[in-house]
């Protein structure tokens, strides 16, 4: 089952090793300002994050605006990464011959070069290509979703990015300024599915082992079996797993698990604006911040992981606002603004290159997880007021067939507003946990320590 492939990059980045990369870049500087604020180039914490993680960069921008400074910046900090872009195709002894009529073959080269990077686990891959729509991305996206890769876009802040006449004077391809008046007209904005904290490949299947574990010791609690044998038709331990691995987010399944601070697929694009370019938000994106996981609530369609927030975290925090079915269902795209469809032209523009299925290492992924424990205060976590901001912090870690993973976060809303109304039905102690039963289905294991994890604040595309 486990593949023979390692992760391609370092197990962790020291200080003093940052510091000498930094200082070296530090001096490249001096000769090419960068023009990025990214935290993948300037934030410590993130660049030891992701040398233990799976991270896709993909550059935006026109030619001539400095994506190549940037891409030339983050690949001598990640001396590991592998980058991908069609130039590539066109280069030849060190010799750079561009030729138009071969473009399809250098975005195919382009692409076979990511998803060969991807099979080998590379920790870093950079998309060096325009990508000015997002059908030109949507493949590295894909990509990313399938190998479990966090993705970051990156657009250069130069101060002549969108001058057409620098641009046309900087640019390699010859690319002329009317040309590249038509270009900067169609640049698509970003349209983010959500946003939130992504915990990395290697913590996320530790946080869903974890998960598994709790599931089968909660079956073993007679209270809790009954009601599992009455309610769902469970005869075993086994079978309960089995039940959360029914929908479209299955126990089972490895995937990057994330607490969504935001929900803006049905957002207009000024709202996702707004949202995106807020201060708070903007200087959070590819920063790490600690997630904290306090309780593991079980109902008859979703189980879910229970988050508290940090007073950082609350600052950018966006998702109470969804709190029955009824608005979850009927929420739409506001007037103010208008929604951008993403046009995705037929695949052999681009050239096709087949995903295959994603072959987890799993000793590998084992050795690279940072969880840690910390005593839980259990009967302050139970006493927890609904009204509380970012009370419906969660991570969704299965739902039965048929659910949608927003489900999750619906439960978590019914049982605090449960919980001020009920007196629990009962309340079984174990050796490390707490069960609880509220009533209607709602079940809760309060852990007696608490779990922390890293994460990383991004977005999905």
């Amino acid at each position: 089952m486990a593949s023979s492939v390692k992760l391609n990059g370092p197990r962790h980045l020291s200080p003093e090793y940052l510091v000498d990369r930094l200082s070296g870049l530090q001096l490249n500087e001096r000769k090419q300002e960068i023009f990025s604020d990214i935290p993948l180039l300037k934030c410590i914490e993130t660049k030891n994050y992701a040398s233990r993680s799976k991270i896709m960069v993909i550059m935006k921008g026109l030619p001539g605006s400095g994506k190549s400074t940037i891409v030339n910046a983050l690949s001598s900090l990640y001396p590991w990464s592998v980058v991908c872009s069609a130039d590539k195709f066109f280069q030849k002894h060190n010799t750079y011959k561009f030729d138009s009529n071969k473009l399809q073959e250098a975005h195919i080269f382009s692409k076979q070069s990511a998803l060969s990077a991807a099979k080998s686990n590379v920790t870093c891959i950079i998309i060096d290509n325009t990508n000015l729509q997002f059908w030109e991305m949507k493949f590295y996206v894909d990509l990313a979703d399938a190998f479990n890769y966090i993705v970051f876009v990156v657009q250069p802040l130069t101060p002549w990015c969108k001058n057409v006449k620098i641009l046309a004077e900087k640019n390699s391809h010859g690319i002329d300024a009317s040309i590249l008046r038509k270009k900067l007209k169609g640049i698509e904005d970003l349209c983010p599915l959500y946003f939130g904290w992504f915990l990395n490949e290697a913590d996320s299947d530790n946080i869903l082992g974890v998960a598994e574990n709790w599931l089968e010791m909660a079956f073993h609690v007679k209270h809790f079996e009954g009601w599992a044998r009455r309610r769902l038709k469970i005869r075993s331990s086994q079978e309960l797993i089995n039940h959360f691995c029914g929908g479209s987010y299955s126990l089972q399944e490895l995937r990057l698990l994330h607490c969504t601070s935001k929900y803006t697929a049905k957002d207009d694009q000024t709202t996702i604006d707004e949202y995106m370019n807020s201060a708070a938000v903007s200087k959070a994106i590819g920063t790490i911040s600690p997630l904290c996981i306090v309780a593991f609530v079980i109902t008859a369609n979703t189980y879910g992981a229970q988050v508290v927030l940090n007073e950082n975290q609350l600052k950018i925090w966006r998702n109470d606002e969804v709190r029955s079915k009824s608005s979850a269902s009927t929420s739409s795209a506001s007037s103010t603004g208008k929604k951008k469809k993403k046009f995705f032209p037929p695949q052999h523009k681009m050239g096709n290159v087949k995903i295959p299925p994603y072959r987890p290492n799993w000793s590998e992924l084992r050795k690279r997880s940072r969880v840690t424990e910390v005593e839980n205060d259990i009967d302050k976590i139970m006493r927890t007021s609904s009204k509380v901001k970012g009370v419906k912090a969660h991570l969704t870690l299965g739902t039965s067939a048929g659910v949608a993973p927003v489900q999750t976060g619906l439960d978590i809303m019914d049982l605090m507003e449960l919980k001020q109304m009920v007196v629990p039905s009962g309340i079984y102690e174990l050796s490390n946990a707490r069960l609880v039963e509220y009533g209607h289905g709602s079940w809760v294991l309060y852990p007696r320590k608490k779990i922390i994890v890293e994460t990383i604040f991004s977005y999905q595309l």
